[in-house]
């Protein structure tokens, strides 16, 4: 098993041009702010996954996709993990920058966003079956961006923007959403006051999205509205996100910070408990936290979330510790301590001698299969697996 060398701050630091999550770095330039700088991984060695730094992992069937550099795949029972097969889209070496999957008609559904790796051009959503056949899905306006591909409620959410620079203010984003292969538009269209969506949770009965420094809200993708005042919404004089991203536990909201503060909704988002103060490192310092995730193994119930190094302003680089978890098996409370023995998900010695001192930008979970994984910045992939107890972490 790897370790990471806590004595790399500067590399991680260095490494944040190549940050993006599902919940990315939620600048104009959206998910290609990875892609600008992504290394492909296409020499097919396992090795070169050790300093990756992975921007998705989705499940088709019974195997795990990846986006690392490349489209990586690996079945149940595989040792280890191999290149995807993409040439039904072209012979060109492809960026995959986000992926999902839904259930169509009782048939699992991969989409991917995928970008042409030497001329960084959008290549667009792409949607397969079993992981060799690719088609485009349709619906999606010609000429914006693909920002994001999210999804809740078995549908696909796809966020585009009119614009590829960072540094345009005036950036319009929209969400087209699918429960086929086939978008159309949601009530969010051309929309300047919100970032980039990168997170979005369901319920039961409303979602919730987290869009730089604002959230959306709504029952459908008809009546999705920017909510009018957020627990941590953008300072009128700042336009750096704040949210990091969203979860539930199928009733309740848990929504993160950047600026180091959870979130908690019980009447499907109206109303928000904070944090009483910012979780921070030994100095201080409030973590920048990424999208939160809810784990619900039997006897706990748990949240973790991602401690990230995305820059907050061109002089504030957080600290970076893995990830924070909480136990919320009595509830959410504004004063909540973070298990900082890390014995609900692991060990201390396991978490030292693995995710300790990374970036970490996502942590999705399958529950059906107890698999959590760990996307870092610059240090791989991570998975930890749970069977009456947890296997602890180990490096993909």
């Amino acid at each position: 098993m790897k370790s990471i060398d806590r004595r790399r701050p500067l590399v991680l630091a260095a490494l944040l041009a190549a940050l993006i999550l599902v919940s990315c770095e939620e600048g104009a330039a959206g998910i290609f702010s990875y892609v600008a700088d992504a290394e492909s991984t296409s020499d097919n060695s396992t090795k070169a996954l050790e300093s990756s730094s992975p921007t998705f992992v989705a499940r088709l069937g019974t195997t795990y996709y990846a986006g690392i550099g490349t489209l990586w795949k690996k079945a149940d029972g595989d040792s280890s993990w191999t290149q995807a097969d993409t040439s039904d889209v072209t012979s060109k070496t492809l960026i995959p920058s986000a992926g999902v999957v839904i259930p169509i008609t009782g048939t699992d559904t991969l989409f991917v966003a995928f970008t042409e790796a030497v001329s960084r051009d959008d290549i667009g959503v792409r949607w397969t079956n079993d992981g060799a056949t690719w088609a485009q899905v349709t619906g999606l306006p010609p000429g914006e961006r693909i920002k994001a591909v999210l999804a809740a409620n078995n549908i696909v959410f796809v966020v585009t923007g009119n614009v590829r620079s960072d540094t345009e203010a005036d950036a319009e984003y929209s969400i087209y959403s699918s429960a086929t292969t086939a978008f159309t538009p949601t009530a969010i269209i051309d929309n300047i006051e919100i970032g980039v969506p990168t997170s979005v949770a369901w319920n039961g009965a409303n979602y919730i999205f987290t869009a730089g420094g604002k959230l959306i809200r709504g029952a459908d993708a008809g009546s999705l509205t920017v909510v009018a005042s957020g627990p941590a919404d953008w300072a009128s004089i700042d336009d750096t996100p704040t949210y990091g991203g969203v979860c539930t536990d199928g009733t309740n909201f848990f929504v993160s910070g950047r600026y180091g503060k959870l979130y908690y909704s019980a009447d499907n988002g109206i109303s928000w408990l904070s944090s009483t103060s910012a979780y921070t490192d030994s100095s201080g310092d409030a973590y920048s936290l990424s999208a939160p995730t809810y784990i619900d193994y039997v006897t706990k119930q748990v949240l973790v979330v991602g401690t990230n190094s995305k820059y907050r302003s061109s002089s504030d680089s957080p600290s970076v510790d893995g990830y924070l978890e909480f136990d919320i098996s009595g509830g959410f409370t504004a004063t909540m301590a973070e298990d900082d023995t890390h014995e609900l998900i692991s060990s201390a010695t396991n978490f030292e001698s693995s995710l300790a001192g990374a970036s970490i930008n996502g942590m999705p979970y399958f529950s059906a299969e107890g698999k959590i994984f760990a996307m870092t910045a610059g240090d791989g992939l991570w998975s930890n697996t749970y069977d009456t107890a947890w296997g602890g972490w180990q490096q993909e």
